[in-house]
């Protein structure tokens, strides 16, 4: 299956992993707790082919810490990739063990969640073989499972790199690990059938390929060669099973997508079938329905993977997104069980967690005035989250003033999580076509799609508003997909952990009579987040198609970002509690 360029990034998430608490001068909170996982230098801990990994998705703790050793140990490698190839020089090269070691721990990542066998081993001739089809898609800017007769046999094109296509999983804009979150995530109109998703869990498998091409100077690539029958396992040990996208249990909700499926490791081809089969979801607590559109049915079979039921739940009554730690029940019925063995129905559960969080009872608790002439402080100790330590983050609270107006000086405070090959602070001219320049001084912050990855910056202060606080800025667009695109204005409360949209823009249109002629005032409420902190970010996402530039034609621009009468906490300084339960506190 060729995964298009229509495709959207996994949100950001930090993966702080020490119980923090803040103590600022009058203000005392206890925001945020994850757990460090010791073990992570451990290359068997983490997942090798010599060592299956296996988590129990009933026990949250186990899930929370899989994630952080497992998951984490595999975000941020592309700078590993090592690449020693040349696009221009049709050289397919190679990629560094290490960087491998990466992608074959995020496969095997999601097949141990999914319960299926979590034992990929990365086959060096299919790995050649890969690294020969992400090649002539680089050089084509273009995803094909037939390149010699999409693209011609000249160029790059090899018998490997036509074998690589033809048996591989397919990116563009994206490579490494993060290319393995978009095969399973299978979003964008023609992958309703989430066959790469289908493709990496499907149980007999046993061994990969993988072949990766880093942007800069060409567009970044991706293919895994999946399709191998030879290499199947003999004994499938989940045949006869239902095994699903969320898999039941704890889900960490940076890797829950929109696109949610069930499938059932059939042993005979062609069976079961989900021709009439219906999906009902509520939630536990409750009983609220989450409506549900079923987009896909497979009946699968053979070397074409196991039947599948493909759907999207309807968030909108739950704020937008599958709430945090919220229990729903799935239940599939009319199935038709064929010859396979499977039952009419089939129920299970999912909850998805903040992966930053702990929820283990915690609690700081001490003078909330600290005095300057010391007071001690004790800590509820976490029980069966794994934490080794704690620490404490002493800062005091600023009242003042700010705006983010993009300017050189003073310098933004604000994390870019941008794609690289762009600056997201950018001056602003006035248009030809109507639209003008910057609102205030020369620079902008700037949001358009280089790739297919979906755009952010975060303010970066832990902002405690008060009832009377508003968030305030400006916004114009230029070029965008006007269904697809959307600009939001996001809040957390739990340090990065979970994200919730608090305002949100659809983009004007390819035309430019529908950019916009003047700067488009927002503000929000912040009433409701009132004496808690809180993070703010703005993030453009593309939906499932955009207009690919970054020239100023292109995306969206923001201005004069502020919080009104609230205040942040300062830089802070951490200290190593230990094991120590408590500290003292003074000037």
């Amino acid at each position: 299956m060729s995964l298009p360029s229509d495709y959207q990034t996994a949100p950001f998430s930090p993966s702080l992993r020490r119980l923090l608490f803040f103590v600022a001068a009058g203000f005392i909170t206890a925001p945020f707790a994850s757990a460090w996982i010791p073990g992570a230098s451990d290359p068997d801990a983490l997942g090798t082919a010599s060592t299956p990994l296996v988590v129990d998705t009933s026990d949250r703790n186990d899930v929370l810490s899989f994630y952080h050793c497992i998951y984490t140990a595999s975000e941020n490698t592309g700078s590993m990739i090592g690449w020693t190839g040349s696009v221009a020089g049709c050289d397919p090269g190679t990629t560094s063990a290490i960087f491998k070691t990466h992608v074959q721990r995020r496969i095997n990542f999601y097949r141990a969640m999914t319960g299926v066998p979590a034992d990929i081993e990365l086959d060096a001739a299919k790995n050649d073989i890969a690294q020969a089809a992400a090649l002539i898609m680089s050089e084509n800017n273009a995803l094909s499972h037939n390149p010699g007769g999409d693209f011609g046999m000249g160029g790059c094109w090899t018998t490997d790199g036509q074998e690589g296509a033809e048996k591989g999983n397919l990116a563009r804009g994206s490579f490494g690990a993060n290319s393995i979150d978009r095969y399973i995530e299978d979003s964008g109109v023609g992958n309703e059938v989430v066959g790469h998703r289908r493709w990496f869990l499907h149980p007999p498998q046993t061994t990969m390929g993988a072949g990766d091409i880093p942007a800069g100077g060409q567009p970044a690539t991706n293919a895994v060669h999946v399709i191998d029958s030879s290499s199947h396992r003999a004994t499938n040990p989940v045949v006869g099973s239902f095994y699903s996208w969320p898999a039941a249990g704890y889900m960490p909700s940076t890797v829950v997508w929109p696109r949610w499926s069930l499938q059932f490791s059939t042993p005979t081809f062609g069976s079961p079938t989900f021709g009439s089969a219906t999906v009902t979801m509520t939630r536990v607590s409750d009983g609220a329905v989450v409506p549900t559109t079923v987009v896909h049915r497979y009946t699968g079979g053979g070397l074409s993977g196991d039947p599948a039921i493909v759907w999207e739940p309807n968030w909108a009554a739950f704020g937008g997104s599958p709430p945090v730690e919220t229990e729903f029940e799935i239940t599939v019925s009319g199935i038709s069980p064929g010859a396979s063995g499977a039952a009419s129905s089939h129920t299970y559960r999912v909850t998805v967690i903040n992966e930053e969080a702990v929820t283990d009872p915690y609690e700081l608790t001490g003078n909330t005035t600290p005095p300057t002439s010391g007071t001690t402080y004790s800590v509820t100790p976490l029980t069966g989250v794994g934490a080794d330590q704690y620490e404490v983050e002493v800062t005091g609270l600023n009242s003042g003033a700010w705006v983010e107006g993009a300017e050189d000086t003073p310098s933004p405070m604000v994390i870019d999580d941008t794609t690289s090959g762009y600056d997201l602070l950018t001056p602003l001219t006035p248009s030809p076509f109507g639209s003008p320049g910057a609102r205030t001084g020369s620079n902008v912050f700037h949001l358009a799609f280089p790739d297919f990855v979906d755009q952010q910056f975060e303010i970066d202060r832990t902002i405690i508003p008060t009832a009377t606080s508003t968030l305030n800025f400006w916004n114009i667009f230029r070029f965008a997909v006007p269904s697809n695109n959307r600009l939001s204005a996001e809040i957390s409360t739990d340090s990065g952990g979970s994200w919730t949209e608090i305002w949100g823009r659809q983009a004007g249109g390819l035309n430019t009579t529908l950019w916009d002629k003047s700067w488009q005032s927002a503000s929000v409420d912040l009433e409701s987040y009132a004496d808690q902190p809180i993070r703010i970010r703005f993030v453009f996402r593309h939906g499932g198609s955009a207009s690919i530039s970054t020239a100023l034609t292109h995306g969206c621009f923001l201005d004069d970002i502020q919080v009104t009468s609230g205040s942040y906490l300062e830089s802070g300084t951490i200290t190593n509690l230990g094991t120590a339960t408590s500290f003292s506190l003074n000037d």
